[in-house]
């Protein structure tokens, strides 16, 4: 979350989807601006409805509220092979999740089966913050501007173009899963369990991405 009264933009930091290197650019453009604790849980990852609260009726009407969205597909390995690097061994919130090495298996042929896909769902599903989100559409809301990463040079080009300024904008935080896949049976379970992310993520392209 960053919530800039000099530029009157508001930001939401949708996990995996390039936030964190976002982030970094716009605080750069404006240091003083309001942002969420990336030090605790859920990371800087607020919902619109608990940043609504933060930035008050008045800025919420009238500043520029935007975020980016992702192939959903793409988005779940990249937040999976993230946390393959992490272990929770010593958690006891989530020890239950995982086998005793603690930690997400990392298959040599780099396919997350659908056991593995399962497992890593539960973990995001009900231990990570904000609690019981997963969907990028948790994050949205009707009235806010989406981009899409894979559109991501025509929409940030658009995002400063609101914003009043020319934003650098640099890789960061970013993972090696280009090279990984689901499985068969993982991409049964997904398009199940992520029905409401697909749709979204389709129809925006459909409608030409980033509406604006």
């Amino acid at each position: 979350m960053i919530i800039s009264d000099k530029f009157k933009f508001i930001f939401v930091k949708i996990p995996k989807n390039a936030s964190t290197s976002m982030e970094e650019a716009l605080l750069k453009l404006d240091p003083e601006a309001t942002v969420g604790d990336n030090s605790t849980p859920p990371f800087g990852h607020e919902t619109m409805g608990s940043i609504k609260k933060v930035a008050g009726e008045d800025r919420w009407n009238e500043y520029f509220k935007f975020g980016f969205v992702r192939n959903p597909e793409r988005r779940f390995i990249s937040h999976y092979v993230y946390n393959c690097d992490y272990h929770y061994r010593n958690n006891p919130n989530v020890a239950w999740v995982f086998d005793e090495t603690g930690n997400f298996p990392a298959p040599e042929d780099k396919i997350i089966t659908r056991e593995m896909f399962m497992q890593f769902h539960f973990f995001d599903k009900f231990w990570s913050k904000p609690y019981l989100k997963y969907q990028q559409v948790e994050w949205m809301e009707d009235d806010m501007w989406l981009g899409v990463v894979e559109n991501m040079e025509e929409d940030w080009k658009y995002v400063c173009e609101r914003i009043g300024e020319t934003i650098p904008l640099y890789k960061s935080n970013t993972t090696n899963s280009k090279i990984w896949s689901l499985g068969d049976e993982a991409k049964k379970v997904f398009e199940i369990l992520y029905e409401d992310d697909i749709k979204m993520y389709n129809d925006r392209i459909a409608y030409g991405v980033g509406l604006k």
